[in-house]
């Protein structure tokens, strides 16, 4: 399983929530029995609190039929809590038929009103398009209003739109204004904002000490991204002395307040051992926990996992596919290139050539570089698909632009060989050299040849024995055989008879015998035991 990986998030209050928490938000009031009489009577404010303890079932059963009823009475009456409560049931569907357009006009009324809340509301509708075309200067418009009457949620949301560069210009001032008038009033998201804001030095100057202020009080909040966030900085000592245990403390709770990201991070952290006793039991449990919730990364974890076994899970296809298929599904590509190879070479499961060839292009197309070095061999080998040397060319070349380390070796050798592509050795060059950088020990071999043969650079006998030896220290059989024989001929290297031995030596076991029984028949005895002797030298340093 890789490891996982860290980055600064926040998250951005959800309608449905917003809607819950402050449309139908309110203090204790009159008994059942008064309101039920004021109601009947025809009090608005009666009869939206009566909606409410319908919606809630506290003192009544729980009834979103009742509470729609006794709403709307209280809204044709111009009660514009009542007004957004009804444009809540009617967006959701809660004890009527959905029906986003009623849902937005029956807001609209509230907000126009002035109510903050339906303001609130109302920019979030404009600003997902729900309901509504989608218009930020709306979203804009509406949220302000509600923040001047200290709206926390829309001074949050607003600051977030100023910092996001989304549909209005970017003013980081903005958001730092809106953000601080939020977090004053103890909103933990806001908090939260404020926290990255401090942390990233946009529109405040960069202060560590700030982001742990804020993000201590939404993590004492149980806000799991403070929560995490705080994690990062002591884990990573971010401002401050490096804490394992406080670290760990933050990410517990924000995983038992079931964050899916925690989750994966915590439980991955009980299976390496990581700070953690290593507890491969209990981490599986959490990352299981993490997967369950539909986190794509817990879900590629598991399929690593199972796919893979180790000394404390078994290997299992089938739950590896399974997990491989849950996060392929959210577009995650190396689930998909993983799910991909399993299908075409028919790895734990049934082959399917078809379906794998689908997958690994999904996910080449996002830009996973090993979906694409996988396309480029497979249409180059040709095995179980029509063999395309030009499409191979394409895939290889995706990937090593991304320094995917084996792709610009093949790539070299197609332009040497003129595979697919037209020949030239000077693009052979330019690949192989990019290969030889991210160490490919082909790439040195062939950078070798081209030196010695002059093909793409000029011939270069001494740039040619480099290039073998640096492959040949690798193990290269072929470049053994070629650095021996440059040394027997004294071309760009000392002539060297035991030196060219004991390469000969070293390749002969591994395909390449011809120098060694050459060798053989022209060395003098004393040459040759001077040879083997060199040769298991070299085979020592090589083993380092």
């Amino acid at each position: 399983m890789r490891a996982f990986g860290w980055k600064l998030c926040i998250c951005i209050l959800g309608v449905g929530l917003v809607l819950t928490a402050g449309c139908l938000a309110g203090n204790a009031g009159p008994s059942l029995e008064e309101l039920q009489s004021k109601a009947a009577d025809g009090d608005a404010e009666a009869q939206y609190e009566l909606g409410k303890k319908y919606i809630y079932g506290e003192e009544v059963p729980q009834d979103d039929g009742q509470a729609f009823h006794w709403f709307m009475k209280s809204a044709e009456q111009g009660d514009a809590d009542a007004q957004c409560a009804l444009g809540e049931m009617y967006w959701k569907g809660n004890g009527v038929p959905k029906d986003e357009k009623k849902g937005f006009e029956w807001i609209e009324k509230a907000a126009r009103q002035g109510d903050a809340n339906a303001q609130y509301v109302l920019g979030h509708l404009f600003r997902i398009g729900d309901g509504v075309a989608q218009d930020y200067t709306q979203t804009v418009q509406w949220w302000t209003k509600a923040a001047e009457q200290d709206h926390a949620a829309a001074q949050r949301s607003l600051g977030w739109m100023y910092f996001e560069d989304n549909g209005i210009p970017q003013d980081y001032a903005q958001a730092v204004k809106w953000g601080e008038m939020a977090a004053e009033q103890g909103l933990a998201d806001a908090q939260c904002f404020l926290g990255l804001l401090y942390f990233e030095g946009k529109g405040v100057p960069r202060d560590y000490e700030q982001s742990l202020r804020l993000w201590t009080l939404a993590a004492e909040q149980e806000h799991t991204v403070a929560q995490r966030n705080l994690f990062l900085m002591y884990s990573e000592g971010i401002g401050i002395d490096r804490d394992t245990e406080q670290a760990v403390a933050w990410l517990a709770k924000a995983a038992g307040n079931g964050d899916a990201l925690a989750q994966y991070a915590f439980g991955s952290m009980c299976c390496e051992g990581k700070d953690v006793p290593k507890d491969p039991k209990k981490g599986l449990e959490w990352i299981e926990k993490a997967a369950c919730q539909g986190n794509a990364e817990a879900q590629y974890g598991l399929g690593d996992l199972f796919r893979e076994g180790n000394d404390w899970i078994d290997r299992d296809y089938a739950k590896a596919q399974k997990w491989y298929a849950k996060a392929a599904e959210q577009g995650h590509s190396l689930a998909q290139c993983n799910l991909g190879l399993m299908f075409v070479y028919g790895r734990g499961i049934p082959k399917d050539i078809g379906r794998g060839m689908k997958l690994l292009e999904t996910s080449a197309e996002q830009g996973d570089a090993n979906a694409q070095y996988y396309l480029g061999e497979l249409y180059r080998k040709g095995k179980d698909i029509p063999q395309d040397y030009k499409l191979a060319a394409e895939w290889y070349a995706k990937a090593a632009e991304q320094g995917y380390a084996h792709a610009p070796c093949k790539l070299g050798w197609m332009y040497r060989e003129g595979d697919g592509v037209r020949q030239n050795y000077k693009q052979a060059v330019k690949w192989y050299t990019l290969g030889a950088g991210q160490g490919c020990t082909s790439s040195f071999s062939n950078l070798g040849w081209l030196h010695l043969t002059g093909n793409g650079v000029h011939q270069d006998y001494g740039q040619a024995a480099k290039w073998y030896g640096k492959a040949a220290e690798q193990g290269h059989a072929y470049a053994q055989s070629q650095l021996g024989t440059m040394f027997m001929a004294g071309k760009g290297v000392p002539q060297n008879s035991i030196e060219a031995y004991a390469w000969a030596l070293l390749a002969a076991p591994n395909g390449y015998p011809d120098l060694k029984e050459a060798l053989a028949e022209k060395l003098t005895t004393d040459q040759i035991t001077a040879g083997e002797l060199r040769a298991r030298e070299l085979a020592k340093e090589l083993k380092k």
